[in-house]
């Protein structure tokens, strides 16, 4: 068996350590496997899809939804359709925004950018999703402890691109700031919130700064304290495992921040080589998502040779520190 390098397309081809070749494999380990073949899960949406979220229910019953521009879609188990389950009307979300979704209790709530309010859908119960009444529209949503989380919002019809705003406790119908532990945070130092991730504690990333979110009950209810003045460039390029694992993209490349500090983990490996395939013209299409089951994070992104859609995938092990691509 030929044991293969570690691949640093960073480095110089002349005395490279690594693999210079890393291609539609993922990284293991020792070596590589296989990176399998994309396959269809459902019949074609009608437009391109801007997030994807699985849920289970009480009962054990798993639930996929997606949204695009206009709908929100639910994936049919006896006919692999998208059936439409938006509330009446439809919706109209920029192409350059993603639909985020958190489940709170039997609820599925879905954040459609700060042009639309916060949707709910309640698993076993609904058929379409509806607005929550008083609630804001955001970018970004997650959950900490007994709270639905939101970022980058906007309500009154004013825009908070520096805001997190979260609901009452333990109830994601009510937003009544004020009451019942419903409150507001304007961080004002590092630029728009780009990023946002749940757990015990919240992650709060901007453009120029990463913020831990603690609950601490009344009067204050969450402290929110700068732990990093490193930030987050790209939205959407946020996935994570909790609060001290998550994976981040920024203008010098690719990051780990594991609850106390920003990690560099594409120095010299792979952040130049990602630098110079990325169509810059199109980045509002990167999308990432982790793989716990095999340790890896991947994100997918339009190359220079793309005409818009996401063409590759650069993958990342986590429990290895190694990397490769995906060609799609």
């Amino acid at each position: 068996m030929i044991p293969f390098g570690e691949w640093l397309p960073d480095q110089s081809d002349l005395e490279n350590v690594g693999a210079t070749v890393a291609t539609n494999v993922t990284p293991a380990a020792r070596g590589y496997r296989p990176f399998p073949d994309l396959a269809p899960l459902s019949t074609a949406a009608d437009s391109r899809l801007t997030g994807f979220f699985p849920t289970k229910s009480s009962d054990e019953t798993i639930s996929l939804f997606a949204g695009n521009a206009t709908k929100l879609v639910k994936y049919n188990n006896s006919s692999t359709a998208l059936d439409n389950v938006s509330k009446s009307g439809n919706y109209s979300v920029s192409d350059l925004k993603f639909w985020n979704f958190v489940q709170f209790g039997e609820d599925v709530i879905a954040a459609g950018s700060v042009s639309t309010t916060l949707q709910k859908y309640t698993l076993g119960t609904s058929s379409v999703f509806a607005d929550i009444s008083g609630a804001p529209a955001a970018d970004y949503i997650g959950v900490v402890k007994d709270f639905v989380v939101t970022a980058n919002v906007r309500y009154g019809g004013n825009d908070f691109p520096r805001r997190v705003r979260w609901s009452q406790i333990n109830d994601s119908n009510s937003w009544t700031v004020g009451t019942n532990q419903a409150d507001v945070q304007d961080l004002a130092d590092s630029g728009h919130i780009t990023g946002f991730a749940g757990g015990e504690s919240g992650v709060v990333l901007c453009e120029r700064g990463i913020y831990r979110m603690v609950y601490v009950g009344t009067p204050l209810i969450f402290t929110f304290q700068k732990v990093s003045s490193h930030g987050c460039t790209y939205p959407n390029s946020v996935a994570s495992l909790g609060q001290n694992q998550v994976f981040y993209l920024s203008q010098d490349g690719f990051f780990l921040f594991n609850g106390e500090t920003s990690i560099p983990i594409g120095a010299d490996k792979v952040d130049l080589f990602f630098a110079d395939d990325l169509s810059t013209q199109f980045v509002d299409r990167i999308s990432c998502a982790i793989d716990p089951i095999n340790q890896v994070v991947g994100w997918s992104y339009p190359s220079t040779n793309s005409n818009g859609d996401p063409d590759k995938i650069i993958i990342y092990n986590y429990a290895a520190n190694k990397w490769s691509v995906a060609e799609i």
